[in-house]
């Protein structure tokens, strides 16, 4: 009895600790009200009161009343310290961290040579990123996007077997259309494609509006990503990018200063194009649990300009694709700004005995900076599509189309546009008709309850 007596005593006290306390929650956001995943905070003098925010920078707390000194920080950005007072009431608390300057970031060991030129490189690019993204400058642009999705089955054996048109019956019709109407329909369901016409509207930090003039989807869009440009924006020139359906958490960029801390630059190779010389230089995570990009940026030396870059998500942190490879180029206009031009997205999956390589490309011309928008132009609907848009024929699509179709595509759509044809010929539709509209009745006729009489 006085071991159940101890036991009550010390839930009571817990509980009575518990009740006691109030909670204080908030988020941490970097310079541009980006949330920060990840950073920890702590109340200052007592570290193991501490706590860290999920993906979406939010944290919370339970601390009873009193005053803290609380203490928060991230890599890439400077520590910041706040005092907080909690009462009788939940307190929500709001904190923004700002990131290593870069001459802060010179000063800074890592573990590389201080003599890397390729980091050397990657920091006076990060110095002047404020001034070259296009994402901090109103503009419109025409865009252009082409997804394609090719399909590879595997075909068992034994399915090969039944299907009729593997029989050698001596007996058997042949019809002398078979062949080519087969090889027609595999061609048609082991690809699909979606072409988009749009302009697009932007306002920072994020303001953003999609006008689509021109849509055509030949076959299922499900595994196709970036159909659209207001859904995830590859934007490198932030410190972080939020790409909720497509990576488990936010991705570091190594063109910030937390990218800085956050990746190993390594100059692979210096060539001259266009009377220019070009750095490339290679990226690596220092740990791919929180650092998940790896690949090649290349930078115009003197300008410090971004020229293109290709970069690939690691595995294990993609939502639903065993790979993606984002490949960016740009002009640079008066050589002070990147503008981007080309986008290249290069993804897969596999699943059982079906896979599946996906390849969107995006096309931007007509760039106009500064435009005037009026004060309700960017509302809740990021994305319009009119309502002529999906009534572009042939010839329009030849004459807007920016991206050249493969041969395979071009197969792909006449094999496409040639049973969408066929199923609407008159004569098709009235055998389905005829199919549908025809009434069998096998055995006697059943009723639930005997015909009334004379009825």
């Amino acid at each position: 009895m006085r071991r159940v007596g101890i036991l009550i005593t010390i839930f009571l006290l817990l509980g009575t600790s518990v009740i006691g306390q109030q909670l204080l929650s908030g988020n941490i956001f970097d310079e541009q009200n980006v949330p920060i995943p990840f950073a920890k905070i702590f109340v200052k003098n007592s570290a193991e009161m501490r706590t860290v925010t999920d993906a979406n920078g939010y944290y919370e707390m339970r601390l009873f009343p009193g005053e803290y000194f609380l203490v928060i920080n991230a890599s890439g950005y400077n520590e910041r310290e706040t005092y907080v007072v909690l009462n009788e009431a939940p307190v929500k608390r709001d904190i923004q961290l700002f990131p290593i300057t870069v001459k802060e970031l010179q000063d800074v060991e890592v573990s590389v040579k201080k003599s890397n030129p390729g980091r050397e490189i990657m920091l006076k690019v990060v110095n002047k990123r404020d001034s070259i993204s296009p994402w901090n400058y109103s503009h419109t642009v025409d865009g252009y996007i082409k997804a394609t999705e090719k399909i590879d089955k595997k075909v068992k054996e034994d399915k090969k077997k039944n299907d009729p048109s593997q029989t050698t019956d001596p007996n058997r019709i042949e019809d002398p259309f078979e062949t080519e109407r087969k090889k027609q329909t595999e061609l048609a369901d082991n690809m699909n494609l979606v072409e988009v016409q749009f302009k697009r509207y932007f306002a920072p930090p994020n303001k953003v509006k999609e006008v689509r003039n021109a849509y055509e989807k030949r076959g299922n869009e499900q595994n196709l990503y970036y159909i659209t440009t207001v859904k995830s924006n590859f934007n490198f020139f932030q410190n972080l990018l939020h790409l909720d359906d497509l990576h488990q958490s936010p991705v570091s960029s190594p063109i910030s200063g937390p990218g800085i801390l956050s990746y190993k630059y390594r100059l692979e190779d210096q060539y001259e194009e266009n009377g220019r010389k070009i750095s490339k230089i290679k990226i690596i995570p220092r740990s791919t649990a929180t650092t998940t990009l790896e690949g090649y940026i290349w930078v115009i030396d003197s300008l410090w300009l971004v020229q293109k870059l290709e970069l690939t998500l690691n595995k294990g942190n993609l939502l639903v694709y065993d790979r993606f490879t984002v490949r960016q180029t740009f002009e640079h206009p008066g050589d002070s700004i990147c503008v981007l031009v080309k986008q290249e997205l290069d993804y897969g999956v596999k699943y059982k005995d079906q896979t599946s390589s996906c390849k969107t490309i995006a096309d931007f011309s007509n760039y106009s900076f500064n435009p005037e928008y009026t004060k309700k132009f960017f509302g809740n609907e990021l994305s319009v599509t009119e309502q002529e848009a999906y009534d572009k024929d042939t010839s329009f699509w030849n004459q807007a189309r920016k991206v050249t179709l493969t041969q395979e595509e071009q197969a792909f759509i006449l094999a496409k546009d040639s049973i969408r044809d066929y199923q609407n010929r008159k004569e098709y539709l009235d055998s389905v008709d005829a199919v549908f509209n025809k009434v069998l009745f096998e055995g006697p006729m059943v009723w639930d309850r005997p015909p009334e009489q004379g009825k």
